[in-house]
């Protein structure tokens, strides 16, 4: 009988904890929250989809079964290198027949116009130049010809690639410097000045700004040297600049105990150094250092290789047998040589693989470049190599943010771009103001998330429960994070630091953003039978509403939406314009023109906000609040959906969206 009992009470808890649908008698319901903080919640809780119609949806939790780590090849030279100066744009320069033409013609030198190239809208009113052994930028990124030492811009980089799931990224430290020392310090008239001091050490600055937001809570990438030209050299160097003070221990990639680099060692058979150039990483070095093998794409593979890039044909990327390692790639350089522009400049067929749009199974390059072909048939590389019961523990993807391309004059009138050319012979993740925007971004996005995460489950148990005061959001499960500190006042160099840029406005010399208004930190959201409620926190007491548009906005998009009653995916916008203390409901009638259909509840209570909407008015019900929404303050060109990567603050970011109810 007492055996009985205490079974009876056992059974009895276990149909309380497990939340039972009736009685214990129903289907279990899975927590919507699994087991995750809210910082991998909010990560495994956003959707999207991109400009071309690709969905990204939430998924359930990281998978298990073995070791998944993503890494991605980041670039610190943007304003450091001897070879920096003004700004020249290949894709804006081929936009004339005559900038076509310089592209190619040895002869330029600084200073020197291309004629015809005067725009004012593309920011050259006197013209472009076209100097050759210059750096050139292959097209404008997102954030304007930057400089690698911007905080603002690496704050943004680290909450993009937190996003998307990435561990760690790998610094481009393969030649002569190690960027702790920028290069064109000579042009700094005032060195103690703080933002000069910023600008003369990059790597420090993106460190420390990685640093900054590792504290906060969320899993921002940590960092992995990659070397290779006189790699022992390199890894000392390294070392004694970032390593022995030990300030960035917590922020260093080691998975398996010892901080993760990339280099040269007695054993290599996979890197292209040789004679002076080929110094290999000490003992005492490699005693300190999780050491993977520099791997170039056209010497032989090796054990404990490390790739960067992969140039394997037939839509199979190379898989690293022992250390279970692949490389996918935005684009690869051509067959012939290591030159993006070889393609164009000789139009050898077998180049065309250096386009973002390369169609191997065609071989022929996809019409719709800007959509990514080859990069998603590498990601298909890596699903194929899972499905045949292959384990590939890592990926490396390059690159993020490289966009320069070195005009080269190797002999005679001959001209080479080094590694890029344009906005379509390029490898950069990062995105872009003109072309191809966010789609290789979402890509990495969707991918990743395949990659590590399994699929979302459809038996969430979302809480119903009514709220009356702000303290009431204090236990709901479903909080929605966002970074701290991404709102921030942009004031610093561009890549053009030279004396006087600045004062001239010459393109790329000097941005301004002080568009950070309200600093959105988390938002938490529930519903009963009639109302769903948000609370929305920020860092500060949020500020009045002074009139626009864009003051503490909610975008929803519900199951309704169609491409011809929204803005973006949005059929609905809550708060664009608040009356009488209520916050505005408004219904898309096609793109950005809205039909207000009523009026929520609105509390500010210093940094917090709470709105009460009812579901009624989203077409929403107790048993359909399946939608996707985001907050946004002081985006500055709101029309525009890339200006959600920029201006004010989104949560989150860009064209991502939190998911509820799904």
């Amino acid at each position: 009988m007492k055996k009985k009992l205490v079974s009876l009470l056992t059974a009895l808890l276990l149909c309380v904890s497990a939340a039972c649908m009736s009685a214990c008698g129903g289907d279990t319901m899975t927590d919507i929250r699994r087991g995750m903080d809210e910082y991998s919640f909010t990560k495994a809780s956003f959707s999207a989809t991109d400009r071309v119609g690709r969905k990204i949806t939430p998924m359930h939790k990281e998978k298990t079964d073995h070791e998944r780590y993503v890494g991605v090849f980041y670039f610190l030279w943007l304003g450091t290198h001897l070879s920096s100066a003004g700004v020249y744009d290949v894709t804006k320069l081929q936009k004339t027949a005559e900038g076509a033409a310089a592209v190619f013609d040895a002869s330029y030198r600084l200073g020197q116009k291309v004629p015809n190239t005067v725009n004012a809208e593309e920011g050259y009113p006197d013209g472009m130049e076209s100097p050759t052994n210059y750096v050139h930028w292959t097209n404008e990124p997102l954030y304007g010809y930057y400089n690698t030492a911007d905080d603002w811009v690496v704050a943004r980089h680290m909450e993009l690639l937190t996003m998307a799931g990435v561990d760690f990224i790998f610094f481009d430290t393969t030649n002569e410097y190690d960027y702790a020392e920028n290069e064109h310090t000579g042009f700094v008239s005032d060195p103690s000045d703080p933002k000069n001091v910023q600008l003369s050490r990059p790597t420090y600055a993106v460190l420390d700004t990685i640093l900054e937001l590792s504290d906060q809570g969320w899993d921002v990438p940590q960092v992995v040297f990659y070397t290779n030209n006189k790699s022992g050299e390199r890894v000392k160097e390294i070392y004694e600049d970032f390593y022995a003070s030990g300030k960035y221990d917590s922020i260093w990639f080691a998975p398996f105990g010892k901080p993760m680099i990339v280099g040269t060692t007695d054993k290599n058979k996979g890197t292209d150094q040789t004679g002076d150039n080929r110094v290999d990483i000490s003992a005492d070095m490699q005693e300190y250092f999780d050491v993977r093998e520099s791997q170039w794409p056209n010497q032989a593979s090796q054990s404990n290789g490390f790739p960067w890039m992969d140039w394997s044909e037939g839509n199979q990327n190379f898989y690293f047998e022992d250390n279970k390692v692949m490389n996918v790639n935005v684009a690869q350089h051509g067959s012939s040589e290591t030159s993006y522009s070889a393609y164009t400049h000789y139009g050898r067929p077998a180049d065309g693989r250096s386009s973002r749009g390369w169609n191997e199974a065609e071989f022929s390059i996809d019409e719709d470049w800007e959509s990514g072909k080859n990069i998603e048939d590498q990601w298909d590389s890596v699903f194929r190599y899972e499905e045949n019961g292959k384990e590939v523990e890592m990926v490396t993807v390059s690159a993020w943010n490289e966009w320069l391309a070195w005009k080269y004059n190797p002999a005679g009138d001959s001209i080479l771009y080094v590694d890029n050319f344009n906005n379509q012979f390029s490898r950069d993740l990062e995105m872009d103001r003109d072309y191809y925007q966010d789609n290789f971004y979402l890509q990495l996005v969707r991918n990743v998330r395949k990659y590590k995460y399994g699929a979302a489950k459809d038996d969430y148990e979302w809480e119903e429960k009514t709220v009356s005061s702000l303290s009431d959001f204090d236990k709901v499960q479903a909080k929605y994070k966002d970074f701290v500190g991404d709102a921030r006042v942009r004031d610093f160099y561009g890549f053009d630091i030279r004396t006087g840029s600045k004062e001239a406005n010459l393109l790329g010399s000097w941005y301004t953003d002080t568009s950070n208004r309200n600093d959105i930190v988390e938002t938490a959201i529930v519903h009963d039978g009639k109302n769903v409620y948000l609370r929305i926190q920020t860092k500060d007491d949020i500020t009045p509403y002074a009139g626009g548009e864009n003051w503490m906005n909610v975008l929803v998009k519900t199951k309704a939406s169609t491409a011809e009653n929204s803005w973006e995916g949005y059929n609905f916008i809550i708060n664009r314009a608040p009356v009488d203390g209520k916050a505005s409901v408004d219904m898309s009638v096609g793109g950005w023109n809205w039909k207000n259909v009523g009026a929520a509840d609105m509390k500010i209570e210093k940094n917090q906000m709470m709105i009460t909407i009812p579901l009624a008015m989203l077409g929403l019900s107790a048993e359909n609040f399946v939608f996707e929404f985001k907050v946004a303050d002081n985006v500055t060109q709101y029309t525009d959906i890339m200006d959600y990567y920029i201006s004010g603050d989104s949560a989150p970011i860009g064209r991502l969206n939190y998911a509820y109810g799904y």
